[in-house]
């Protein structure tokens, strides 16, 4: 009886002390909540972010390469990330503030073309205005990152949804070659679920159905 208290004991301890952390969000203004979730914060990634955002609250930064330097800092004093853990962090970070932020677009986008990751493909459809790109530079550009890459259901899904809305607008674009090359690639992770793949797969082959 003594151990089985013991262990729930230890349950309530540990539901009690994850539940401490909350992040402010991206736009809140208040320093103190930013410092307090950083404390409580349980992983670097965590950490880091709350940790940026508030030194940007204290001391604005004036552009970006203010900004990388920023978080250059903050990551490299984070102690529990191994140096693998804190390139990929950088990287991360030197995309996602700004992105959720909307601020430097064309720097970062630079940055992200120098440091490709997954979130590109989400950056390049939110910003492809900003940026001043094309219908055809963004279908090209979206087309080669879903063949080439890995990226979640949700996303690949919103990335159909672009190439199928812009591919039939184009002159010279062979939709559907590129919708076949698209179900050859992504059919298989039916296999490993079919439950979050199944939807995606679906519109992939209605486009097809369609030419």
């Amino acid at each position: 009886m003594k151990k089985i208290f013991a262990v729930s004991l230890f349950a309530v301890l540990a539901l009690n002390v994850f539940a401490e952390y909350k992040f402010p969000g991206y736009n809140c203004t208040d320093p103190a909540q930013f410092s307090a979730a950083a404390a409580e914060a349980k992983t670097p990634y965590s950490r880091c972010v709350n940790t940026v955002l508030l030194r940007m609250l204290q001391k604005p930064v004036a552009n970006y390469i203010e900004y990388c330097a920023l978080v250059d800092e903050v990551v490299g004093a984070e102690k529990t990330a191994t140096e693998p853990g804190k390139k990929s962090l950088k990287i991360s970070l030197k995309k996602q503030i700004p992105y959720i932020k909307n601020l430097w677009t064309a720097d970062v986008w630079k940055f992200c073309q120098a440091n490709p990751s997954a979130l590109d493909l989400r950056f390049a459809m939110s910003k492809a205005k900003a940026l001043g790109m094309s219908d055809a530079q963004l279908y090209a550009l979206v087309t080669d990152k879903l063949l080439h890459g890995i990226y979640a259901p949700e996303l690949v899904s919103q990335a159909i949804d672009k190439l199928a809305a812009i591919g039939p607008t184009l002159s010279g674009v062979d939709v559907k070659a590129d919708f076949q090359k698209l179900n050859r690639k992504y059919s298989i992770f039916l296999l490993k679920n079919k439950a979050k793949w199944e939807p995606v797969i679906a519109k992939i082959r209605t486009v097809l159905e369609t030419y």
